[in-house]
């Protein structure tokens, strides 16, 4: 996933 800023979203790896 993203680094910390979007972590919070704990998204599948959808974004990478």
């Amino acid at each position: 996933n993203f680094p910390l800023d979007l972590a919070a979203l704990e998204v599948p790896s959808l974004n990478g």
